[in-house]
């Protein structure tokens, strides 16, 4: 896979700001209700609202990055590789899921009421849009589950494709995705070129 030039600032920091809030919203989810049925009394509460909280603020990152990179594209490869457009796929799957998930998790809590409810978050369900398909708390959750799985091998092989490029193709995709490194070229090994709204790198 071709390494990709730095993105903006603040392209960088939503991104490792979503990174954490995503491993919370997983943390939370494992203590408080995978390992455990049951999540309303004690600190397994304390647990669910974590995630639950977490995942709220994921969504919001999400579509702040959607807004953001509207506006502020990242740099793309002027002859884009098979490899490339694979993951440009995968990167648009992950988005896609980063909004599904904590829509779907908003969905089950109202849908399941009881503990599950989120102190400040409103019914889902008592939109209209849902209305006519109100789903079961069971089902809601089912597909939770699945969908939070599925984010999270498809980040683990973002995981281990960045690792692969640093440690193996020792090119900069990963260091340039640093907080607070400044931008590097890409070595001459890379061959690559790529362009941006405002500069070309070659």
């Amino acid at each position: 896979m071709s390494p990709m030039p730095r993105p903006s600032s603040v392209s960088v920091v939503l991104h490792w700001a979503s990174a954490v809030l995503i491993l919370l919203a997983f943390l939370g989810a494992l203590r408080a209700v995978f390992f455990e049925p049951m999540c309303c009394g004690g600190e397994k509460r304390y647990f669910f609202l974590l995630h639950a909280y977490a995942g709220i603020a994921v969504l919001m990152l999400a579509f702040a990055r959607i807004v953001w990179r509207f506006f502020k594209p990242w740099p793309k490869a002027e002859s884009p590789s098979l490899i490339s457009r694979f993951v440009s796929l995968a990167h648009i799957l992950i988005y896609v899921l980063v909004i599904l998930v904590p829509l779907n998790g908003w969905i089950t809590v109202s849908a399941a009421g009881c503990c599950l409810s989120v102190p400040g978050l409103g019914s889902i369900t008592e939109l209209d849009l849902i209305e006519a398909h109100r789903p079961s708390g069971a089902d809601a959750y089912e597909l939770h589950v699945t969908l939070a799985w599925t984010l999270a091998a498809l980040l683990v092989v973002h995981v281990i494709a960045a690792l692969v490029h640093h440690f193996l193709l020792k090119d900069q995709s990963l260091s340039n995705m640093l907080p607070g490194r400044k931008w590097q070229k890409p070595s001459a090994r890379d061959g690559t070129k790529y362009s941006s709204t405002k500069n070309k790198v070659k």
